[in-house]
């Protein structure tokens, strides 16, 4: 077939999807239906061969509907060349490359900048005149213009402008506005009518009012709030607070604008303040105003303790030079003073009987605890007095000259009693330094882990919920009962009973074998004075107080404390703990490394704004990055949905989801890159889509990490079978992150909140009975419990080497005494025996709790 009659048989069949028209220049003109114009097509003729276009592929079929098309010469229509393209995913891929993202909040800012304005109530639209004025407004007095009325006034000095001669002065007046917006000044008959209004008001009600003139709004008047009234107290339980349980809400304002912020003293007791002194423990510690008598009274006991100390000293020393001095065998000859047999151990005895009066407090107490079913091992200064006693009555009645004297080693427990108070004052007083602090603080609640749903399934598998306690944090301006949780001792009595046994029967074995080897009752009382004495070892009176006070020091340290020495042993059974995710991954520890933007870069702002305004209702790292970006700049999105690994919600009419691959697969979004690089479940950096009304638009590599502190603690947490549980709702954070960053260790879990940060009980408790209490970070959180745990391995150390110790000391001094040896021992060497175990456990202890300075730590 001729070409001409090919080209006209194409013609005729084109005409059925389009319009065919001729040109004078011999070229023709397809319209088609669907809307696409070709034109420029010359008739070929017989000479000349038409050359056959390639044909377009699907790609730049889709790329625009403007493109030009060139006819092959076997032209065959087909359905996809007639319809417009199918909105499909645009292929069209911008990369942009963040090397970190402080850069970015630095560089990048939106086109339009829009800050959002504070919300207002709803009003009535102004009308143009009053539009024009608003500009001039200042944006200071915006809420005062609601209920105030315009008045213009003349200014004279100006420059004669009749505009620049007027100002706008704003007065709270109840002047009525007419329909013109002018104002009318108020006359005596409209002021009685008021006030005929405000006495009658039912027959004024039942008057019309006029539709010309509306009735202002009356502003109402400020509340005057009653007297708070004073209550009982009561004991505050966390996280179930009661109904009487007064709360402070901070939901609506974001956290970091009350952290640390001051509290002013509620219940404020002016009495109170001009008590004066109070005595240490006396009067519970109830509000803030009874701070610094609190205060005084600790720094009046810690003085008097130092006064004691001194005292105690200079007589220790006098004691120590009677007995190897003066009343030594060198000292009697020298001097030849023998009023009576055995006056030198009556003397020995009074120093002993003033040492025991300057500790009479410690005396005072221990027999009230005794009183109550206690055993302290202060109890012991008591009965060590007994034994000498009675020691000194025998031998100045069986007339012994030359008896040993015993006084010192009674000395030493008398100086280790008082400086046993000593450490125990001032670890509460270092407790109260921080549990008081007129700011608000955290506390650590603790919980059986089995009572606690959400957190049980989380921890499924890694803890034995029969066993676990899991410790929370909570925000509260108060921390009450303080002394009632100091007042109480972390001794067993059990344990303290046990070395005096042990030293007691000791001391009666050895007194029996003097009485039939040795001959006498004198034997035997001397064999028992030294074995109780030296057996019953002097640091057992301060195996509890000295781990107490180095480890409250440690705490200060980590700006926390633990309330009282029960709360050391009570708090170290926690092995979890639950923290947010802004405490773990903090502002630099979550960075976004690359970001992908399909389809015009116009999406880029786009993107970062509606991902922004999500992320803004829901909290965590990706808010912190996200909206710092934006210079803090969005609202947060509505109608939010979060599920564990993608969020969606409503943000300017458009529907945003964001989360992982999986997450936009199960709600059937396609994903663009099917070819790029997919989400490693082992690999810190994760991957998030951004989606808008079912379109991905952007992609996000997101990398997460832990801080250097954080990391230098895991190997401690692990040691201590700790296991941080960290609530979130970012969906990248997940139990294969955690493993990922902890190096294939499964020690750390997440628990997913489904509920938005509004919905949060983002609340400070206004007072809460607390053995910990924080002012630090997650880090000092984390080592505050890790010195309770350590407090509490040590103290069973100690306990062992205690009884090991009572053990080894009576066994020795019995073979001494038997065998007659102990007589040509000085007395000062059984006095240094004592003294010498004492320097050690103050060393074993201030290496169990090191103190790590301010300046190091900053370093």
């Amino acid at each position: 077939m001729p070409k001409d009659e090919k080209l006209e048989e194409i013609f005729e069949k084109a005409e059925d999807v389009a319009t065919v028209t001729k040109k004078d220049d011999d070229s023709m003109e397809f319209r088609f239906k669907g809307g696409l114009i070709f034109e420029n097509m010359a008739v070929p003729s017989n000479n000349e061969k038409t050359v056959s276009a390639p044909e377009p592929t699907p790609a730049e079929s889709s790329a625009t509907q403007e493109d030009e098309f060139h006819i092959p010469e076997t032209f065959i229509i087909d359905e996809k060349y007639n319809t417009p393209p199918t909105p499909e995913t645009p292929t069209t891929i911008f990369k942009t490359y963040v090397p970190k993202f402080s850069d970015i909040c630095e560089t990048y800012r939106m086109k339009d900048d829009p800050r959002p304005r504070p919300k207002v109530e709803p009003k009535a639209a102004p009308s143009s005149e009053d539009a024009k004025e608003e500009e001039h407004i200042d944006p200071i007095a915006e809420l005062e213009v609601e209920h105030s009325d315009a008045v213009t006034v003349k200014v004279n000095g100006g420059r004669g402008d009749a505009e620049a001669d007027t100002l706008n002065v704003f007065k709270f007046s109840d002047r009525v506005a007419t329909e013109s917006g002018e104002k009318e000044e108020r006359t005596v008959e409209d002021e009685r009518a008021e006030i005929d209004k405000l006495l009658l008001p039912e027959e004024n009600t039942l008057e019309p009012e006029p539709e010309a003139v509306p009735e202002p709004e009356a502003v109402p008047e400020p509340e005057v709030a009653p007297e708070p009234e004073e209550e009982e107290p009561k004991n505050y339980s966390i996280p179930d607070p009661i109904d009487d349980l007064r709360i402070i809400d901070y939901s609506k304002a974001p956290k970091e604008t009350h952290k640390y912020k001051r509290v002013d003293p509620e219940g404020v007791n002016e009495e109170s303040k001009r008590s004066g002194k109070k005595k240490l423990g006396s009067v519970e510690f109830n509000t803030q105003a009874d701070r610094d008598a609190v205060k005084d009274a600790f720094l009046d006991s810690a003085l008097s303790i130092k006064v004691r100390l001194v005292a105690m000293a200079v007589v220790a020393v006098l004691m120590l030079v009677f007995e190897n001095i003066i009343a030594s065998p060198a000292g009697i000859e020298i001097s030849g003073i023998i009023i009576f047999p055995g006056h030198y151990g009556v003397i020995d005895c009074f120093f002993a009987a003033a040492m025991l009066f300057i500790a009479g407090p410690e005396i005072v107490r221990a027999v009230k605890y005794l009183l109550i079913g206690r055993v302290i091992p202060e109890i012991s200064l008591v009965i060590s007095f007994l034994v000498l006693v009675a020691y000194t009555a025998i031998m100045t009645i069986g007339g012994v000259v030359d008896a040993p004297m015993y006084g010192l080693l009674f000395g030493i427990f008398a100086v280790v009693t008082v400086a046993a108070s000593h450490y125990r004052v001032n670890a509460d007083f270092t407790a109260f330094k921080v549990a008081s602090q007129n700011m608000e603080k955290q506390i650590l609640d603790r919980k059986l882990t089995r009572t606690l749903h959400d957190e049980n399934m989380a921890l499924d598998g890694v803890i034995d919920e029969y066993k676990s306690r899991i410790a929370r944090i909570f925000d509260t301006a108060f921390v009450s009962d303080f002394f009632k949780r100091t007042t109480r001792v972390s001794e067993n009595s059990l344990s303290a009973l046990l070395p005096m046994i042990i030293s007691l029967g000791a001391a009666l074995v050895t007194a029996i074998l003097n009485y039939f080897l040795n001959g006498g009752i004198t034997a035997a009382a001397s064999g028992f004075a030294l074995v109780f004495l030296l057996s019953l070892p002097a640091f057992s009176i301060l195996i509890h107080k000295l781990p107490y006070y180095d480890a409250q020091m440690a705490a200060f340290d980590e700006s926390s404390t633990v309330v009282g020495e029960t709360s050391y042993r009570s708090f170290s059974s926690v092995d979890v703990i639950a923290f947010e995710d802004t405490d773990i991954f903090g502002v630099d520890d979550v960075s976004l490394r690359r970001m992908m933007h399909y389809g015009d870069k116009k999406y880029m702002e786009k993107a970062m704004g509606e991902t922004s305004s999500l992320f803004a209702a829901v909290g965590g790292p990706l808010d912190v990055i996200f909206r710092k970006t934006l210079d803090y700049r969005c609202n947060p999105a509505t109608d939010v949905v979060i599920e564990a690994d993608g969020i969606s919600g409503m943000v300017k009419e458009n529907h945003i989801r964001a989360g992982t691959e999986e997450y936009m697969r199960r709600y059937n979004i396609a994903i663009p890159d099917l070819a790029g690089k997919r989400d490693a479940g082992a690999d810190a950096t994760k991957i998030m889509y951004a989606s808008e009304n079912g379109v991905i638009y952007a992609k996000f590599y997101i990398r997460y990490s832990f801080s250097e502190q954080f990391t230098m603690l895991l190997p401690s947490i692990k040691e201590e079978k700790i296991i941080p549980l960290i609530y979130t709702r970012d969906p990248n954070i997940s139990n294969d992150l955690l493993k990922a960053l902890c190096a294939g260790s499964d020690s750390m879990r997440v628990m997913k909140k489904y509920y938005t940060l509004a919905e949060d009980e983002n609340k400070v408790y206004e007072r809460i009975s607390a053995e910990v209490v924080i002012c630090g970070n997650n880090i000092n959180t984390l080592n505050t419990v890790l010195i309770t745990k350590k407090y509490a391995k040590f103290a069973d150390q100690l306990t062992g080497t205690e009884l090991y110790a009572t053990v080894f000391t009576a066994g020795l001094s019995a073979v001494l005494s038997v065998f007659g040896v102990s007589a040509a021992i000085p007395a000062f060497i059984f006095a240094l025996w004592q003294i010498a175990w004492c320097l050690v456990l103050r060393i074993t202890s201030k290496r169990a709790f090191p103190r790590v300075s301010i300046e190091e730590d900053n370093s």
